[in-house]
């Protein structure tokens, strides 16, 4: 065989030293090592990613519920009102940011020092409490709109116009002193007539005599013929024992509205009270042309034609009155001279024996 054919013999049958290297046991272990550190790098990247993955998860976890917590307490609806619910749509449409607030918002303390600022949080307090006090006012709960309103007012004490329904309010949950104070330095020259009749009527229920006045004819110069500021002179009038004033306004008063049949049967007791039997009778003959069933009518109505010597007329209604009661009843309102009268007459006797059958 020739020199070039074992040489090509030789290639066939040898390898590359370089690769042959690769399977040495020195080499081999030289690569292990490192693979197993790159590995274990590789772990404490992963670890390090894995922490910061987590921890970064538990920062956005606390923010977004913390974020909602605040949200929810922020937005969460107005309680009830007293008994009863504020439903958004009762309010106006630019009034109904006040249900994004919770109750807390109506708060008027002021923690810091000096005065409390007038500024976009406070202003903003204190429509929320008018706004609020307002439909508690519309939905009768006088005490909490009461509450509502003295907030408002210790936030902005130069609110005029709070002070008269805050003092309405005190009138209808029975704190007269406290509303008399209030409308003491308020210009009553710029209410209306029918928070200036109101005034009076409560000042009338108080015997704050002379203030009722006061309102009354300020009232009257405003509107003259408002009917029950003329009832409430009437009454007033009554209280203070000016009989004329008093009958002229309540004659007023009924030439508007002749069907208050209660109001007129009081005015025919006042008449009868101060002796005015004539005036009395006219209003009780006015009374028993509508009323047929009621037996103290018909008893005053007796004892007050006795009183005018009209005694056939009170046996009439002595009799009618018999027939819703019994005749002792009727007789109770009589004096012994006026029972006098009635018994002389023969039909008063077989009055007292029909009914005694």
């Amino acid at each position: 065989m020739d020199t070039h054919k074992r040489k090509q013999h030789q290639d066939i049958y040898s390898a590359d030293h370089s690769e042959k290297d690769l399977y040495t046991p020195q080499y081999s272990n030289s690569v292990a090592q490192e693979r197993k550190r790159d590995l274990q790098r590789k772990k404490i990247i992963n670890f390090t990613l894995g922490i910061s993955a987590l921890t970064l998860s538990i920062g956005l976890v606390y923010i977004i519920v913390n974020t909602y917590i605040k949200s929810t307490n922020e937005s969460a609806p107005t309680t009830s009102l007293g008994t009863q619910y504020i439903p958004r749509y009762a309010l106006q449409g630019e009034s109904q940011w006040v249900l994004d607030f919770n109750r807390n918002f109506a708060t008027s303390k002021w923690d810091g020092e000096g005065e409390r600022p007038i500024n976009r949080l406070w202003t903003k307090k204190a429509a929320y409490n008018i706004i609020l006090a307002e439909k508690a006012y519309e939905l009768e709960q006088f005490s909490v709109a009461a509450t509502y309103f003295e907030n408002a007012l210790e936030i902005m004490p130069a609110l005029e116009d709070v002070r008269v329904p805050l003092g309405m309010c005190y009138f209808q949950i029975e704190k007269f002193d406290q509303a008399i104070k209030l409308f003491e330095n308020i210009n009553i020259e710029l209410l209306a007539e029918d928070v200036l009749n109101n005034l009076g009527a409560v000042c009338i229920q108080t015997e704050a005599y002379d203030l009722a006045e006061k309102y009354l004819l300020v009232a009257q110069e405003k509107n003259p013929i408002y009917p029950a500021l003329l009832k409430n002179l009437g009454l007033l009038y009554q209280k203070t024992e000016q009989h004329d004033k008093s009958i002229i306004h309540y004659e007023r008063y009924f030439f508007q509205r002749p069907d208050d049949t209660n109001s007129r049967y009081d005015y025919a007791l006042f008449l009868a009270k101060i002796g005015k039997w004539k005036e009395a009778s006219e209003q009780l003959d006015l009374l028993t042309a509508e009323i047929t069933d009621i037996a103290n009518l018909y008893n005053l109505q007796a004892r007050v034609e006795l009183k005018l010597g009209n005694a056939e007329k009170a046996l009439q209604a002595t009799r009618r009155a018999s027939q819703l009661t019994v005749p002792k009843n009727a007789l109770n309102w009589m004096s012994d001279s006026e029972f006098d009268q009635l018994r002389e007459i023969d039909e008063f006797q077989d009055l007292l024996k029909y009914r005694a059958d």
